[in-house]
């Protein structure tokens, strides 16, 4: 029998693996259409399954949004602007209400948030949907695009990942969480065919949550990742140059880093006044490339690893002193992400850090900033 007996809340299919997953499999001979798969095949599960449209709707809810319902969903809906989010839906009137982005593990666009939020009426509700290990880098990435984009941005309290933005909700889900719910609507209302499709599209993004190894897309080979690699190793030797010059940092005696996780520049980061350091206190501080910290931590290649030798404050007090913007890294190293403004030129992103600096500097040396 291919289905269970009915039970109390309908029909249980058995578990599937991730081998069995024909989305899975479908997924790992077109890998450069992985994402494309992903969406057509939620938009499908929405379009023909009213039990997985109303977890859908007990997600965004959950998120603080204000949709009663939805009676249509689109796939790759162009608005006027030429941008395009994976998934729009319609309420009952035909107002556009929500759109959906749905992210494993590319980058976000120029396009992502800021032009999706514009396309929203007030009430408006944008998700991103990702894998659930990127959720944690995903988040403050949004936030930092939403206010480069000059929105007002009120987050939620309790760590919730969700936000207010003139007026329209902006939400972050992982897969995991929203297929659940679908499929726990679904199978309370006995839908085995939308339960099949369900799992089979979790099938899917637990492979791209869980795989070790990313399949390599033909774009990733062509010159422009090393050309991007060489250019930010050189960035780093120019901001570390001004930041002296500026006496942001002192480099005598330090020199760099080559790791695997990238280049660095060690430095020692304080407030010069007058060739000496104010108060006498610094900070021992590595601005490098840091892969692990990019790929797990921010979405950011540029970061501070802190350390401490003689001369340099301790550790904790630095700590103390930057409070929130240390991340812990998953050896226990104290990092600071350094984030980059886009699509801009070289002295504009140098100019942008070292005011990043500045204010780290002034935190560590105990002095008000300019």
């Amino acid at each position: 029998m291919l289905w269970s007996e009915p039970t109390a809340r309908g029909y249980t299919p058995p578990r599937m693996t991730n081998d069995s997953s024909l989305l899975a499999h479908l997924s790992s001979r077109f890998t450069e259409r992985t994402e494309d798969i992903a969406v057509e095949a939620l938009g499908y599960i929405l379009s023909t399954s009213e039990a997985a449209k109303t977890g859908l709707l007990s997600v965004l809810r959950s998120g603080g949004a204000e949709i009663d319902g939805l009676s249509r969903i689109g796939t790759q809906v162009t608005g006027e602007k030429r941008e395009r989010p994976d998934l729009a839906g319609w309420d009952e009137t035909g107002a556009e209400r929500l759109l959906i982005e749905a992210k494993f593990w590319a980058g976000l666009t120029d396009n992502q948030p800021n032009a999706y939020l514009e396309r929203l009426p007030r009430g408006g509700v944008l998700l991103f949907v990702a894998p659930e290990a990127r959720l944690d880098t995903l988040w403050p990435e949004l936030k930092r695009a939403v206010k480069d984009g000059n929105f007002e941005w009120s987050a939620d309290a309790d760590g919730a990942r969700a936000a207010d933005v003139c007026g329209r909700r902006l939400l972050l889900s992982s897969w995991k969480a929203l297929l659940e719910v679908a499929e726990d609507r679904a199978n309370a209302g006995g839908d085995a065919a939308s339960i099949a499709s369900i799992r089979q599209l979790n099938g899917l993004c637990q492979q791209q949550d869980n795989a070790a190894f990313l399949p390599l897309r033909r774009y990733e080979l062509g010159p422009e990742l090393p050309r991007r690699l060489m250019t930010l190793k050189e960035l780093i030797d120019r901001i570390v140059a001004r930041a002296n010059a500026d006496g942001l940092v002192s480099t005598k005696d330090l020199g760099s880093r080559l790791t695997l996780d990238g280049y660095g520049r060690w430095t020692a980061l304080g407030v010069r006044e007058e060739a000496s350091r104010a108060k006498g206190e610094v900070a021992g501080a590595c601005l490098c490339l840091h892969y692990t910290a990019w790929s797990r931590h921010r979405e950011t290649p540029l970061w501070l690893e802190l350390d401490e030798w003689e001369g340099t404050l301790p550790l904790e007090e630095v700590r103390k002193r930057l409070g929130n913007a240390i991340v812990v890294g998953t050896d226990g190293t104290y990092l600071v992400p350094i984030d980059l403004p886009t699509g801009v030129e070289r002295d504009q992103v140098v100019d942008s850090v070292l005011a990043e600096l500045r204010e780290l500097a002034h935190r560590i040396a105990g002095v008000a900033s300019d």
